[in-house]
């Protein structure tokens, strides 16, 4: 079995090199996108706020924060063996879902396609249906909470947005820092409000999970 796991997780490597390295599904003829996508909260953690490190010992290829929680969520046993999963993680540089509030402007490696259903690992348990800005506009914004929770448990994971999918101040110096002086936005799985992207933050010394979304 863990021959098994270790030869995916090698082909997964490889799909996300020939997608671009470890930031980017694009400019890769053969890749083709998700149309009825799942997420996944890690079965393990990503480890503290240093996602850099972090992914780096998984894959060495990894040069950014971002890139490292891409890698995690590859690693994670709970990945499910086929396609390209991404953290939905922002760090204002490498990864950004919107500069402005709710519009979706300026956006770099963002995971989450425009007006896309997105479901539980099960394949069946709606999430969210995504915007023509690949976002999901929250009630306290103006908009709809999500059909259901990402996952029905109270379990934390770095996401670094703000309720409006801006890019907090908050992201453990761009998840490259694990000091206790740092601070990092989380996300809470089982909420259905703006909290599931922008519940709470805590130092960055502590170890917390990702929400992992399939491209």
């Amino acid at each position: 079995m863990k021959v098994i796991k270790s030869l995916l997780f090698t082909f997964a490597i490889i799909l996300l090199s020939a997608c671009g390295g470890d930031d980017s599904s694009e400019g890769n003829t053969s890749f083709v996108a998700c149309t009825q996508c799942k997420t996944f909260v890690m079965a393990g953690t990503a480890g503290d706020g240093n996602l850099l490190a972090n992914g780096r010992n998984i894959n060495s290829n990894v040069t950014t924060g971002v890139g490292g929680a891409d890698a995690l969520c590859m690693d994670d046993f709970d990945y499910p063996g086929t396609g390209v999963y991404k953290a939905l993680i922002v760090d204002g540089i490498n990864r950004i879902a919107s500069v402005s509030p709710n519009t979706g402007d300026g956006q770099v490696d963002w995971v989450l396609q425009a007006n896309t259903n997105y479901y539980r690992a099960d394949g069946t348990t709606l999430v969210m249906t995504t915007d023509a800005n690949g976002l999901m506009v929250f009630a306290v914004n103006g908009g709809s909470d999500l059909t259901n929770p990402f996952i029905p448990d109270t379990f934390n994971y770095w996401t670094g947005l703000a309720s409006d999918w801006q890019t907090s101040n908050d992201t453990c110096g761009t998840w490259n820092n694990n000091q206790n002086t740092s601070v990092g936005n989380m996300g809470l799985g089982s909420a259905t409000t703006f909290e599931a992207i922008d519940s709470t933050s805590n130092n960055c010394d502590v170890t917390r999970k990702l929400l992992c979304v399939e491209q």
